[in-house]
């Protein structure tokens, strides 16, 4: 439950320094490729990015609560897949986003 509550902070700097090594760069270094940065290039406001990570979070701590009679190895293991999944998702619609401005750019 302890990992749930803090799995969006956790996922989210997993997943930014992992971005930053896989492209030559220090993992301590700034860059907008946080989760906010991100929600906020596809098109929420900050409002609404604060609403979709709370909803994510609370969401997450929920599903942990009713099925911690799985064990903790299935909790962390599907909130490792979930995360996963998310960052897939995540980046292949900002790849999408970003493909559009350049067409857009491209045809004026």
């Amino acid at each position: 439950v302890a990992i749930a509550v803090l799995i969006v902070p956790i996922y989210d700097t997993v997943r930014v320094f992992t971005m930053r090594i896989l492209s030559g760069k220090s993992p301590f270094s700034p860059d907008k490729n946080h989760i906010h940065h991100v929600l906020m290039e596809l098109g929420l406001s900050q409002l609404g990015v604060v609403f979709s990570l709370a909803a994510v979070n609370i969401s997450i701590i929920f599903l942990v609560r009713q099925l911690t009679f799985l064990g903790n190895n299935v909790l962390l293991g599907s909130l490792g897949i979930s995360m996963l999944l998310i960052s897939i998702i995540l980046e292949i619609l900002l790849v999408r986003k970003r493909n559009r401005k350049r067409t857009a750019a491209a045809i004026e």
